[in-house]
């Protein structure tokens, strides 16, 4: 459900709560919240090409809570987000320190083609995905994870390639702000 309209106050923090119930390994989530990208309140969402999202950026003053045992949890001064609607390679665009050019990780390079789509909050410093959320358009299809993917199609961390929402139960996404303090 889209509540969005009906925020009318500036705010100065997103959050996210991820909460997935894989058929075998159970229920997980990770809460997770930053000093805003963005003041509108249309692209703090999945990054669609209806919102015309696209952030490729550092965050600051990121809170992990989290219940997946090998995800870092706690206050990281900063981190950072990949949140787009289109494709993407492996290549580390924004020289983020200790990507991968050679895996899909914490630094892609966005290529303002196609729809793959790729919402992803990472933990660059401790070389973590926080959350995954990609391909969203293929369904049962599209890639879900919270933590490093251990097991990567492609020797990656960030869930891409993974297909495998088919293997959970449920899987929900809340987005929250803070009004501006």
């Amino acid at each position: 459900m889209d509540n969005s309209d009906k925020i009318k106050t500036p705010f100065d923090r997103v959050a996210y709560f991820v909460e997935l119930d894989h058929k075998h390994r159970g229920k997980q989530h990770v809460f997770v919240s930053f000093k805003t990208m963005t003041n509108d309140i249309k692209k703090i969402g999945i990054p669609d090409f209806r919102s015309g999202a696209v952030f490729q950026q550092m965050v600051d003053d990121m809170e992990i809570v989290s219940n997946v045992s090998d995800l870092k949890t706690g206050r990281v001064d900063q981190g950072n987000i990949e949140f787009w609607p289109y494709n993407y390679s492996n290549k580390n665009q924004k020289n983020v320190p200790g990507a991968d050019d050679k895996k899909f990780d914490f630094g892609d390079q966005c290529a303002n083609g196609q729809d793959y789509g790729s919402m992803q909050v990472h933990n660059y410093k401790a070389k973590q995905t926080v959350f995954a959320i990609n391909c969203w358009k293929a369904g049962q299809k599209a890639d879900l994870g919270i933590g490093n993917c251990k097991k990567s199609n492609r020797g990656g961390t960030d869930w891409t390639f993974k297909g495998n929402a088919k293997n959970h139960n449920s899987a929900k996404l809340r987005v929250l702000i803070r009004p501006s303090q």
